[in-house]
């Protein structure tokens, strides 16, 4: 990787901290250092809501975003810490398109479960659609 990739990542990295510094003030957030990339993601928070410190997040600052490879690299790197942290993480990849205003979150169903469970019980709530559209998730 280049000097020029290098600092457009931390680039990214930096902002995504001052993101979730301001939602979260409270919270200390950091960046990972080159040597702790194999022991923390790329952005790790302590304090805060508890759901926060589950997180692991790969981000991607690029022309052409592959948050799918981040996302396996994400879940490929908490299986090889699991057991060091003893906590379940929850896999993210933070993007954003380059020239574009939006930052994206690419992550799995079950771990939007994970996070809209601490307000309310998805299991137990009652949902409403039509048939066909209840069948389209069958199909």
């Amino acid at each position: 990787m280049g000097k020029l990739s290098r600092t457009k990542g931390r680039a990214f990295e930096q902002k995504l901290a001052r993101i979730f510094r301001k939602r979260w003030p409270a919270a200390v957030v950091r960046r990972a250092s080159q040597a702790d990339r194999a022991h923390q993601s790329d952005v790790y928070i302590a304090g805060g809501p508890a759901i926060l410190g589950r997180l692991w997040i790969e981000a991607q600052d690029a022309r052409k975003p592959d948050p799918l490879r981040k996302l396996h690299q994400a879940e490929r790197d908490i299986g090889a810490t699991s057991k060091a942290h003893g906590g379940h993480r929850l896999p993210l990849c933070v993007w954003h398109r380059i020239r574009e205003r939006e930052i994206h979150v690419t992550t799995r169903l079950w771990v939007v479960d994970e996070a809209l469970a601490r307000f309310v019980d998805v299991r137990n709530t009652p949902v409403t659609m039509t048939l066909d559209d209840f069948l389209e998730l069958l199909s």
